[in-house]
């Protein structure tokens, strides 16, 4: 009877015991949870914000009202502004500047903007309807010659110095008459400025007329001198802004920076042993292109050589 009484003693031990813990896994409020189930699928409070929304602020510059929440807000009012935003930008046009030509007297600006004036060609103080400020007592119509015409120059600009110079485009001053007696005397700034507006290569084909003009003028030029390697008594050379040997050493030359010369006559030994010197001969503007590339342009003819002692 003893073992009886304590299976039952047991039995009740342990039916208290599984009341406890189903009473511990209750949730509080009352609804119950499985164990077994993992806290990520039980349910979380929602927080709920009750609070009444602002009214989106109202965009400057635009169309749009800003929403009235009450009376408060009567004083707001639409604003119509003269520019608005939805404008169209401008066009990459608009932004360029306007096409403009070559000013033969230099370059002038304008705040930002380059601003440039295209001179008549042979501007004289007798050219009709020609501007009273481009004329002076001293512009003079330069000769041209008939292998040059019109279309293929880039007008230039003349004028006497009071010591009887030929200033051309108010930038090269060139002393001398261009006679035998009284050549041109040139500098290389001005032959060399021939590459402003004439570049076969990039379709630039309109020759300065301020170099076109020299075209059959007497005229005298100094610089380095080079003459054929390869010839014993040689009647060509060429003279050049800057000095070559003709080989490997200094700058080889451009079409714009050095002339074929045509001596007169044979150099002697001790002119084909100097490296620079002057020449004095008829001048010839002679373009010379292949395929676009400029391979010469100037040529003096019938000219004579004093070397540097």
């Amino acid at each position: 009877m003893r073992v009886f009484w304590v299976f039952i003693l047991l039995l009740i031990v342990a039916g208290g015991a599984a009341l406890g813990l189903r009473m511990r896994s209750q949730s509080p409020g009352g609804a119950t949870t499985p164990i077994s189930e993992p806290p990520s699928a039980r349910a979380m409070p929602v927080a709920t914000d009750t609070r009444t929304p602002e009214p989106p602020a109202t965009s400057v510059g635009t169309d749009r009202v800003a929403p009235k929440s009450g009376p408060a807000d009567d004083a707001l009012a639409p604003v119509a502004t003269a520019a608005s935003s939805a404008t169209e930008p401008p066009r990459i046009e608009e932004l360029l500047p306007s096409p403009t030509a070559y000013d033969p007297e230099g370059l002038s600006t304008s705040g930002s903007t380059m601003i440039l004036r295209e001179v008549p060609v042979g501007l004289t103080s007798d050219t009709p309807g020609a501007p009273a400020a481009e004329v002076s007592a001293s512009a003079f119509a330069l000769p041209m010659s008939e292998r040059f015409p019109v279309e293929r120059l880039f007008p230039a600009k003349a004028e006497r110095t009071s010591d009887g110079a030929v200033m051309l485009d108010g930038r090269f001053a060139v002393p001398g008459s261009g006679t035998v007696e009284d050549p041109y005397r040139l500098s290389w700034d001005l032959l060399v400025s021939a590459q402003e507006t004439y570049k076969p290569r990039l379709g630039q084909t309109r020759l300065p007329q301020r170099v076109a003009w020299l075209d059959g003028k007497h005229v005298r030029v100094s610089g380095f001198i080079a003459f054929p390697i390869a010839s014993n008594n040689p009647q060509e050379l060429l003279v050049m802004l800057n000095q070559w040997d003709g080989c490997c050493l200094g700058v080889p030359p451009t079409a714009y920076d050095a002339a074929e010369v045509k001596l007169a006559s044979p150099a002697s030994p001790a002119q084909r042993m100097s490296v620079h010197g002057t020449l004095t001969g008829r001048m010839k503007v002679d373009p010379y292109e292949d395929q676009g590339w400029l391979l010469g342009l100037y040529i003096i003819e019938d000219a004579k050589l004093v070397v540097d002692q």
